[in-house]
């Protein structure tokens, strides 16, 4: 799996417009309470939802797939476990994104490894498996412990140093 960079965490959030593809209809869901986190941010992201079964998330229009979107969105988080990965950022990169974020619980680290080269060879922003509420301001008891651990560990993102 390629490494994962603070940098590039930094420059995904930098993005204005952020898809969330398998954004939940469960009001309880992981992808719904990041999805109330990010409107809820400073930063003021313009997020879209992307669920096959739904026309609207929290009042937001829902879109079946990346490719039905019409203003291209700067990012894209993937949280989809039934839908091909490999599917998704192909549609990503067939809408020119340039930031990808994938976070979900499939087990299939070789289909992940091949998302990561691909996105990289293509000149992407690719972060894989980082939970992405470590990194914003706001996150509560759970999310800063989880960072403080995988810093105890050494596996919280570094910087990567410019050559």
């Amino acid at each position: 799996m390629e490494t994962v960079y603070l940098n590039q965490i930094e420059d995904f959030f930098k993005q204005k417009s952020i898809a969330i593809v398998g954004l939940s209809r469960d009001e309880k869901d992981y992808t719904r309470n990041l999805f109330k986190s990010l409107r809820e941010d400073p930063r003021a992201f313009n997020l879209i939802p992307v669920n096959p079964n739904a026309e609207e998330i929290e009042g937001v229009k829902c879109y079946k797939s990346v490719l039905e979107i019409e203003k291209t969105p700067d990012a894209v988080m993937i949280f989809t476990v039934r839908t091909s990965l490999e599917a998704i950022v192909d549609q990503c990169l067939e809408k020119g994104i340039n930031h990808i974020w994938v976070h979900n619980n499939k087990k299939d680290t070789g289909e992940k490894e091949r998302i990561g080269k691909l996105c990289i060879e293509k000149g992407k922003n690719i972060i894989i498996d980082k939970c992405p509420f470590m990194f914003l301001e706001g996150s509560g008891f759970p999310h800063k412990l989880h960072g403080i651990c995988l810093k105890i560990i050494g596996k919280y993102p570094a910087y990567k140093k410019e050559k």
